[in-house]
C-alpha cells in the first residue's frame, strides 16, 4: 500500500503498488466506521467496496526509494603482513631445508617434501632411497651395480658372463661425456710361481687417476692405492674423493656423482646412480638401465 487517504467529502482513496511495479488507485465511499490500518483483512474489506467509476483522482507524486548504483570497488588481494619480513600474495620462501612457506590470500601455508612413488627397476634390483643435495627430500633410485670376481662378471642389468683375457679393457665409459668418469680393469699375467695373480682397477675422474691394485709385500698380497702416481694411505679425502680401507678391501667414493667403487684384489663392485648415468654407459659393465648383454670383447684397450 502506497497511501490511504480521504477527500473530506465522503470518498476514500487507496493506492497500491501492483506486481508490475505500477501504482493502482482505488476509490470508494468512506465507511462510517474508521478503517483499521493494522490488519490485512480490514484493508481487503475496503477494496471490496464498489468503486465509483467517474471519480477523478490526483495521485500524489511518489518518491522512489533511493538505491545505490555505483560500481563495486575491487578489493586488493591481502598480503601476509604478519610475517617478518612481510610477504606479497603468492610469494614463496624457504623456512628451512625441508619446508617451503607460501603466502596465499593473507595466510601462510607450509608445504613439505612431495610424495614420491617407487619405480620398478628394469634390472630387477631393489630400489634405494636417495636424498637431494640439501639432504632433505628423498627420492628412489634403482641399484645399478656391476661386479666381477675372477673372470666372472655381472653387468648393470643383472646379466652374467665370463671373461678373463690378459689385457686392459673398459668396465665403464660414458657414451657422451658428462661427468668425466672412466673405469678400466687390468688383468696381469701370473708371476713365475703361479701363486699371485691379480687385477687392478684404474678410475679416471676429472683430473684424477686412481689406481687400486695389489702388491706382494713380505710375501703377502696387500691392497695399495695410487692417486696421480703417488701412493696414498687411506683413510684419505679431498674435495672430490674419499678413500677408506680395511685389510680386505679399498672403498673409493665420489660424492659429487654418488659413485662407489669397492676393490678386493680378486673382485670388485661398481655402484653408479641410474639418475646420472642411465642410458649413457658402455663397456664390460653394459649400458644401464636397458637390458643389454655386453659383448665380452667390447672396447678393448689393447
Amino acid at each position: 500500500m502506497v497511501y490511504n487517504v480521504t477527500d473530506g467529502l465522503g470518498w476514500c482513496y487507496v493506492a497500491y503498488c501492483n506486481a508490475s511495479c505500477k501504482v493502482e488507485v482505488h476509490s470508494s465511499s468512506c465507511p462510517t466506521t474508521p478503517i483499521p490500518s493494522t490488519t490485512a483483512s480490514s484493508t481487503t474489506a475496503v477494496l471490496s467496496t464498489t468503486t465509483k467509476p467517474t471519480v477523478s483522482t490526483s495521485v500524489p507524486p511518489i518518491t522512489p526509494t533511493s538505491t545505490s548504483t555505483s560500481t563495486p570497488s575491487t578489493t586488493p588481494t591481502p598480503d601476509c603482513s604478519d610475517v617478518n619480513p612481510p610477504r606479497k600474495n603468492g610469494e614463496s620462501w624457504k623456512t628451512d631445508n625441508c619446508t617451503t612457506a607460501t603466502c596465499i590470500n593473507g595466510t601462510v601455508t607450509i608445504s613439505t617434501c612431495p610424495p614420491v612413488q617407487q619405480p620398478i627397476c628394469a634390472n630387477g634390483r631393489q630400489v634405494v632411497e636417495v636424498y637431494d643435495d640439501d639432504g632433505c627430500c628423498p627420492h628412489y633410485d634403482c641399484q645399478c651395480v656391476c661386479s666381477g670376481i675372477g673372470g666372472s662378471h655381472t653387468t648393470f642389468d643383472g646379466k652374467t658372463y665370463s671373461f678373463s683375457k690378459n689385457c686392459s679393457y673398459y668396465l665403464v665409459k660414458e657414451i657422451i661425456t658428462k661427468y668425466n668418469l672412466t673405469i678400466i680393469v687390468n688383468y696381469n699375467d701370473c708371476d713365475s710361481s703361479d701363486t699371485f695373480c691379480s687385477q687392478a682397477l684404474i678410475v679416471i675422474y676429472k683430473s684424477y687417476m686412481i689406481v687400486l691394485t695389489q702388491l706382494m709385500i713380505s710375501g703377502k698380497a696387500t691392497n695399495v692405492v695410487y692417486v696421480n702416481q703417488k701412493q696414498i694411505y687411506p683413510a684419505y679425502s679431498n674435495s672430490d674423493l674419499r678413500l677408506t680401507s680395511t685389510d680386505m678391501l679399498i672403498r673409493l667414493e665420489i660424492p659429487e656423482i654418488s659413485t662407489t667403487v669397492v676393490y678386493r684384489g680378486t673382485s670388485f663392485s661398481i655402484d653408479l646412480p641410474n639418475s646420472l648415468f642411465g642410458g649413457n654407459t658402455e663397456g664390460q659393465c653394459g649400458e644401464l638401465p636397458d637390458h643389454l648383454t655386453p659383448d665380452p670383447y667390447l672396447n678393448p684397450i689393447q
